[in-house]
């Protein structure tokens, strides 16, 4: 009786315990199940881009750059120092073709510096695209820059880069009916207070080219040395194409920057038949990545070439335009800036 007894209770025992690895079992195979459901529709739900999706030219939208940021709408129109890129203070934006891509932005060397500039490698470099990760090769760290797709359709993309939460709007612009040749002459004028880095950079159609420093805080201070590069007919065009994209009538006149630390001042005079026509002040560079496709390589040109250091100017018809032009863009940048003239021309500049 006792064996039937321990029979019976054994046999219990061991379908409770089949009974609990099946439950077991089941929970297992209804896990996986799932896991496999989940990870076959993020498989459906993943975009797969391509180069023909992506080919054209972008730039940043200025009015929603960074679609999570708020922009105050009181007072002027102020807009972001723009960082998306971790690289330094420039040109954004990217023109895409089949094989290649011109990254906007650029790259640098940035152990070689002269007078706040690093010395430019190229922006023309390569570039692919896995699933919805859009990878450019950064030619000055030799490695691949990982930039997120998270909206592309015909005319607008929005980037997120990797491990970043912002998310940045850009839009397939076209070439200008409006070019440069629309001006006999293009000065740029960067005012840097916290640096006392003041500096001009002249180009006409001529291709001559001029760079020299001076002191915003008084025109009979401009006593610096002057220098001069004659621009090859392939460099002049390629400045030249640099401006295709610019519409000079649309742009405005002011591009206030919200960032509140060490800040540069661009000021980009458009000349015609000796008169300016246009004036632009770039605050911190936040102006539309059209513009600054435009003259920020004109300012770096100085790193590529040979320039010539002049001591009489009467020899260079473009020295003596740009000092001829002078007076008229120091009024031009004293108004913009706003600043205390009288206080800061009672004190003796060194």
């Amino acid at each position: 009786m006792m064996n039937k007894s321990l029979i019976l209770f054994e046999v219990q025992n061991f379908s409770q315990q089949l009974n609990v690895c099946i439950t077991y079992l089941l929970l297992i195979i209804q896990v996986c199940f799932m896991s496999i459901f989940c990870s076959c529709q993020n498989r459906l739900n993943t975009v797969n881009y391509s180069r023909e999706d992506l080919e054209g030219t972008w730039a940043i939208d200025i009015e929603e750059e960074n679609i999570l940021r708020k922009v105050a709408k009181d007072g002027h129109r102020e807009y972001s120092w723009r960082h998306f890129t971790g690289d330094q203070l420039g040109i954004k934006g990217f023109s895409f073709y089949k094989d290649s891509c011109d990254y906007k932005a650029g790259f640098y060397d940035y152990a070689d510096m002269d007078n706040g500039l690093p010395l430019p490698i190229d922006s023309k470099t390569i570039y692919k695209i896995a699933s919805d990760t859009l990878k450019i090769w950064d030619l000055g760290k030799s490695e691949w820059k990982k930039i997120l797709i998270e909206r592309l359709t015909n005319d607008t993309l929005v980037l997120r880069e990797v491990e970043d939460d912002r998310l940045f709007k850009y839009h397939k612009v076209k070439k200008s009916s409006q070019t440069n040749e629309d001006f006999d002459e293009i000065i740029l004028a960067t005012v840097s207070p916290d640096y006392l880095s003041d500096e001009f950079y002249y180009l006409d159609k001529q291709g001559a080219y001029i760079y020299q420093k001076f002191d915003v805080r008084g025109l009979d201070t401009i006593r610096y040395p002057i220098y001069r590069y004659r621009l090859k007919s392939s460099q002049l065009e390629t400045i030249k194409r640099n401006f295709d994209y610019v519409d000079v009538d649309s742009l405005k006149e002011e591009y206030h920057s919200s960032h509140l630390g060490d800040r540069t001042y661009f000021f980009l005079f458009f000349i015609k038949n000796g008169k300016i026509t246009k004036v632009i002040n770039d605050d911190n560079g936040v102006s539309p990545d059209e513009l600054q496709w435009g003259y920020v390589p004109l300012m770096y040109l100085r790193r590529l070439v040979s320039m010539e250091h002049i001591t009489d100017i009467k020899d260079c018809p473009g020295c003596i335009k740009l000092r001829e032009q002078t007076p008229a863009i120091m009024k031009e940048i004293e108004a913009r800036l706003g600043w205390d003239w009288d206080i800061i021309r009672a004190r003796k500049v060194k």
